[in-house]
């Protein structure tokens, strides 16, 4: 799964991800957004589950 984060410029972003509604967030990445703004992040391991619910949280 190919994610397109947009924020603030140089901005941290965590990646979290559940499995299930009601579960509980896990962190699986952080990226930095560029000079526009914009960022993309990989998850590797989206194939291996039925499905995904990502979330971005800024400090």
């Amino acid at each position: 799964m190919l994610l397109h984060v947009e924020g603030g410029v140089n901005q941290v972003c965590r990646i979290e991800v559940i499995s299930a509604l009601g579960s509980t967030w896990q962190e699986i990445g952080a990226i930095t957004t560029g000079l526009s703004g914009f960022q993309t992040f990989l998850d590797l391991d989206a194939t291996n589950a039925p499905s995904r619910f990502y979330r971005v949280v800024t400090p």
